[in-house]
């Protein structure tokens, strides 16, 4: 039986973190996110909360992690932000 259902953003993680667990170098969360929120372009989730789930995942996978994402600047909703010009 087949299932034409899409994944989750959990399951886009965690497969995400398993086809790089030959890179050496620490995983990019900016690079994690805009992955996720191409693979999973429905999720509920906030950018803030992809990247804690990206994090957690890593972790339980002893994964490095480079938090290089401009998550700071993310507005209340959690979407990321155009820095106001000066």
């Amino acid at each position: 039986m087949s299932s034409n259902r899409r994944p989750t953003a959990w399951a886009a993680v965690e497969k995400y973190i398993l086809a790089r667990e030959k890179t050496l170098l620490p995983l990019s969360t900016r690079a994690a996110v805009e992955h996720l929120k191409i693979t999973v372009p429905e999720c509920e989730h906030t950018d803030d909360e992809l990247v804690q789930l990206v994090a957690i995942s890593a972790v339980r996978h002893g994964r490095a992690l480079a938090f290089d994402g401009p998550f700071a600047g993310a507005s209340s909703e959690g979407r990321l932000t155009a820095p106001e010009p000066d």
